[in-house]
């Protein structure tokens, strides 16, 4: 049986927010939640995402009757990142990744 190791999940400060959020505002969506919700599939796809990026937008389709609050907060936990806003049917995520190259790396300022 698979084990689910734990992650580190960033705890966000205010000014980091407010600085993750300016950068958010010109990525397009990576990863779209459809009308069956939060499914593995979506949860894996997020994962690939942030394995090569640290700050990422997730589009909830108008057809996901889904809470926005909730599956933002549990696609968060499951895949070890930070929810950094939900604005209207977007979800933005951040994740640190060590494994980056130096110039993919997003240094957030200090708390």
């Amino acid at each position: 049986m698979a084990t689910k190791k734990k992650r580190f999940v960033p705890f966000l400060s205010k000014k980091q927010v407010r600085f993750l959020r300016g950068l958010a505002h010109s990525l397009d969506p990576l990863v779209m939640i459809g009308q069956h919700g939060l499914t593995p599939q979506v949860v894996q796809s997020t994962e690939d995402v942030l394995r090569s990026r640290e700050l990422i937008k997730v589009k909830m389709q108008s057809t996901a009757d889904v809470d926005r609050a909730e599956t933002g907060a549990k696609l968060a936990k499951e895949t070890g990142s930070a929810l950094v806003q939900i604005i209207g049917g977007i979800l933005i995520l951040y994740r640190p990744n060590k494994d980056l190259p130096p110039d993919q790396v997003i240094h957030i300022p200090k708390g």
